[in-house]
Formats: structure tokens, sequence, C-alpha cells
């Protein structure tokens, strides 16, 4: 019989005859074959560092040099800073880490391939040799990310206490639950004065309720099991922060119990007790 590629023959292992595959070293990168992609560096706040060759690194240059390891080996014995402008080397082919006590990041970088325009995304060394730091360029974007202040709750429902078929709720048991805390309920009639909560023109959020996670049925040993077989119901719920005295004084009504807890649901939140 074959096993992993050994023959079993006569009570003796005979070696595979396929022969061992080395995996190859990846070939090195030629700096001088690369392009930095257009503002991709600067220096602080925003003067944009333009590519120079490597013979032209010295006191009177600003830019950025591709470089390789041996490249740039002159500059990293040396640890001199060589201007008080923005002069950096980018090393690629570097080892696992640089010794020098130049201040130096590991980064990865766009790039094209000077011949064929493919661009690239590669690892290397930025090695400061001026005075002002240069840095990858960060766009500035105009999309702004509304701030909707959340809580979290973690909802629990008792079976010996919801006042209606536990079959029935079974089956639906968010939608249930929610049926029972108005606070968590949107109503979208203009000029109405119910308990739900009713969207503001100023306001981002389109609904109260904006994650739904954690439902799970429990043993009265605190054990998942079937709703079938559980005493009681547990899913914890993202919402509004303004509703949240509204839900709280929901709470212990039709076996519905509500724990306030941090937007992020890791704990119990800090500003109520809860007995």
């Amino acid at each position: 019989m074959v096993v992993k590629g050994k023959t079993k023959k006569g009570g003796k292992d005979q070696p595979s005859s396929q022969p061992k595959v080395t995996p190859s070293k990846p070939l090195d990168l030629d700096p001088s074959r690369l392009q930095l992609e257009p503002d991709t560096f600067c220096t602080m706040p925003d003067t944009m560092m333009h590519q120079i060759p490597v013979s032209q690194v010295g006191p009177l240059a600003s830019g950025i040099a591709l470089v390789t390891h041996a490249e740039a080996m002159p500059f990293l014995h040396a640890n001199q800073v060589l201007t008080t402008k923005g002069l950096a080397l980018l090393i690629v082919n570097g080892p696992q880490e640089l010794s020098t006590d130049l201040q130096w990041s590991s980064i990865r970088f766009a790039a094209r391939c000077a011949v064929n325009q493919q661009p690239v995304l590669l690892h290397g060394f930025l090695v400061q040799l001026g005075n002002a730091t240069v840095c990858p360029f960060k766009r500035p974007t105009s999309v702004s990310v509304p701030d909707v202040p959340v809580t979290c709750a973690r909802i629990t429902v008792f079976q010996d206490q919801w006042p209606q078929d536990w079959e029935t709720f079974s089956a639906h048991p968010v939608k249930e639950v929610l049926q029972h805390i108005p606070a968590l309920q949107t109503c979208r009639t203009e000029g109405c004065t119910c308990p739900k909560w009713h969207r503001d023109p100023m306001d981002h959020a389109q609904d109260v309720v904006l994650d739904v996670f954690k439902r799970q049925f429990f043993t009265e040993g605190g054990r998942p099991t079937k709703a079938s077989h559980a005493s009681h119901f547990s899913v914890q719920i993202r919402y509004l922060k303004h509703q949240e005295p509204a839900v709280l004084q929901s709470s212990g009504a039709y076996g519905v119990y509500i724990e306030p807890r941090l937007p992020d649901s890791s704990t119990p939140s800090d500003e109520y007790q809860v007995v």
C-alpha cells in the first residue's frame, strides 16, 4: 500500500521516487526600473518629493531615491544627515532590519515598472537623510462621515413572564421584543406625538435601531438551547443614544428586561447600575 509518498513492501519503507522541489528564490528588484507614483511622498505639511537618482543624493539635493541595500550601505554606515531639506532613501530588496543610527521606517508603497508601466505594491525601508522628514502623502478627502451617538442594550425575555404564547414568540423573537418597546420603533408620520422614535430632519440616521446581534435562547443554567427548551431569550441591540432613557423605562414589563451596555457591547454601561 502507499502511505504519504512511501511504498511499504516486505515490511520495509521505500522512499518515494519523486524528486524534491526546492522553492525558487524571488528575483531581486532593479530600482532603476521602478518609478514612484506621482504625489507618493512629501514633507510636512504637503511639499511633494520627486524621485531622484542615487547619484544625486547629497547636501544640495532634495527628493527621494529608490536604491538597493548595497547602494544604501555607505549612507547607513556614515550615519549622517546631509541636508536641512527633505531627502530620503527608499531601499528595496533589503534585510529584515537595518543597522544604522539614521531615522528609518518599514513601509509599503506604490510604484510602476518603467518598462511596461504595470503598477506594483512594494515593501521597503524609508531612510531619512534630511532634517525635514519625508513621509507618505495622504490625500485629503472631502467625504465626511457623520457621527451619530449610539448605545447598546442586552434585552432578555423570560418565558414564564411572557404574557403571550412562547411558540409564537420563538418564531420571530426580535420582532416580538421590539413591539413591546415603543422607543425602539420608528414612526414616519409627520406631526405625530406617539411614544415611538420620530426622525428629525437634521438627523443622519434613518432608523432608531442600527444593529441586532447575539440572538440566542438559553436554559435556566445559561446554556444555549432550542427555543422549545429555553427558559429565556437574549438579544443585543445597538440604537440611537438619545433614546436610551425611554428604552430603559420599558424594562421589567412583559418579562422583558433591559441591561444598558457600552456602544461596542463589550461590558455593562458605566452610566447605570443594574440591580
